[in-house]
């Protein structure tokens, strides 16, 4: 997990989390929101819908999933509408 986190903090300048909700799910946590980057050399920027799914076990972080949208989350994890 941290070769994958390095990888994301040397393609992108500048990374912002902005969340607007975070949800218990049994033993998870589902944190959702926006992301906002913009890349290291293009210099693009991205503003979009984001999600994480985080499985906890004995106190420790188990498996996080990331999802391009707050549907897609929600679908994963059971309380789509």
């Amino acid at each position: 997990m941290a070769a994958g986190l390095n990888a994301v903090w040397e393609a992108w300048d500048e990374v912002f989390f902005q969340e607007t909700e975070v949800r218990e799910v049994g033993r998870a946590l589902l944190w959702l929101g926006r992301i906002k980057l913009r890349g290291a050399s293009s210099r693009v920027a991205l503003d979009q819908d984001f999600a994480l799914h985080a499985v906890l076990r004995d106190g420790k972080l188990a498996s996080i999933h990331a999802f391009p949208s707050r549907a897609d989350a929600l679908k994963a994890v059971g309380l789509a509408s």
